[in-house]
Parts: C-alpha cells; structure tokens; sequence
C-alpha cells in the first residue's frame, strides 16, 4: 500500500469514511466535542503538541472563562455533595455525587473552569470532598456523565493517599468561588 501523504493509517481505513476523518480518528464525536468546546471556551481546541505545551505554560486568566452565566449552559446551576477526583479519560476531572452512582465531568479538558482554590490540590493522589455548586453544559441522561463547570466550592477537605504502607491523610482546604473569593 502506498502511502499517499496522508499516511498508511488514512489509506487502510479509506472505507469507514464513517466514522473517520483525516481531522481525527474518532470522526463525528471528535467534531461535536470540537464545537462543544469553543462554545464553552470561545476558542478552537488545540490540535497539535506544540499548541497543548504553549497553552499550559501560561497562567490561567479566569476573567474571560465564566461558569455561572455561560451561553452553553443548558439548565440552572446547582449544588450538590460529592468527590472531585482525577482519572483516566476525558474528561479528567470529573465528581462522583455522593450516594449515588452518578458521575459529572468537568469542562473543558486540561482547562477545567473550576475555583483556583481546587486546581493546584488536583492529583491522582488527592481527592477533594465538599459541596460544589455546578454548573451543566448537557442534560442528565442515564448511563452518561453529565458535563459540568463549577462555580464554587465550600466544605472541602482534601484526602490524601500516599505510597503504599502509608496512612492516608486528611486536611481542610479554604472554599472559594470562581472569581477567587473565599467561600466558608
């Protein structure tokens, strides 16, 4: 098989135009999400490496990123009571609410809009536990991850697992909003 300029991958699936694209490998959804996220953002999603490392060596400006307010939003904000946690998958950062088996993800990817009280303790060794108030970009729908912002943040304390044959640790952590105001 020769390859084309679009590389051998292009020319082996030429016949699932379907459900792929030479603009990504996971077609249709991987437009939607692009649409998805400038709406929510008001910019493209970064396409290449070099344009994911320069977006992250810059410091996060929050005053042009709303949750509360946001045109994508589709229903009032809420509060609810749960863990913020990082996992495996986009989104990354996402809350399971407590006492149910219901999971919310949080956008957009690798630029959540959440409280800056809650970005620098985020890790795969860290959950945050409190009352979040939310904000939804879809519908809940069974089965689904329902996609959030937040707004703000009160009550939280911050669980710790660390190496292994250690205790886990606990510490209280200062609510905040959105727009840097400390919350109790």
């Amino acid at each position: 098989m020769q390859d084309s300029g679009e590389g051998a991958d292009a020319d082996a699936l030429r016949g699932f135009d379907a459900t792929f694209h030479l603009d990504g490998i996971y077609g249709e959804e991987e437009s939607t999400y692009r649409e998805m996220y400038k709406e929510i953002t008001g910019r493209p999603l970064s396409s290449t490496v070099s344009e994911y490392d320069a977006s992250r060596t810059k410091p996060r400006a929050f005053s042009y990123r709303r949750c509360r307010g946001n045109e994508a939003l589709v229903d009032n904000c809420f509060t609810l009571h749960g863990r913020l946690f990082v996992a495996n998958g986009t989104p990354s950062l996402r809350i399971w609410r407590t006492g149910t088996n219901r999971l919310l993800g949080i956008l957009p990817p690798e630029e959540e809009i959440m409280p800056p009280c809650l970005l620098d303790k985020m890790s795969f060794q860290t959950s945050i536990y409190g009352d979040f108030t939310v904000c939804p970009f879809t519908r809940e729908r069974p089965g689904e991850i329902q996609m959030v912002c937040i707004e703000e943040a009160r009550h939280l304390l911050a669980e710790t697992f660390p190496e292994a044959g250690t205790a886990k640790s606990y510490s209280r952590i200062e609510g905040c909003s959105l727009m840097g105001a400390p919350s109790q």
